[in-house]
């Protein structure tokens, strides 16, 4: 019905021998109730479970990487140790130079 008042509305842009008039319309009313089966509901609910706590565990747990690089040097080898975190705290540091102590055993 809408798409029809559209287009007598837009008539006078198209040039035509021809118009269109409605002249009785009767308006049916209908409901349609759709009954279906979802096997698969109880995953969807589950995955959405899921996702929840992992959008909160992006936000609020930190993401920490350590690089560690081994190299000759001599007759024994060179490390070289670099960390990198999502968040710049003030814990990160001490962090690194903890690991540093505990992973090569040596302070500068």
């Amino acid at each position: 019905m809408a798409q029809s008042v559209l287009a007598l509305s837009d008539a006078f842009a198209y040039p035509a021998p021809l118009a269109f008039q409605l002249q009785d319309f009767t308006q049916v009313q209908a409901s349609v109730f759709r009954v279906t089966r979802s096997p698969g509901r109880s995953i969807v609910y589950l995955g959405c479970a899921l996702l929840i706590p992992g959008v909160f565990a992006m936000l609020y747990v930190r993401e920490r990487r350590v690089w560690v690089w081994l190299s000759p040097s001599g007759e024994g080898s060179r490390a070289r140790m670099a960390l990198s975190s999502n968040r710049k705290l003030m814990d990160v540091d001490r962090e690194f130079d903890r690991l540093r102590d505990r992973l090569l055993g040596v302070k500068p």
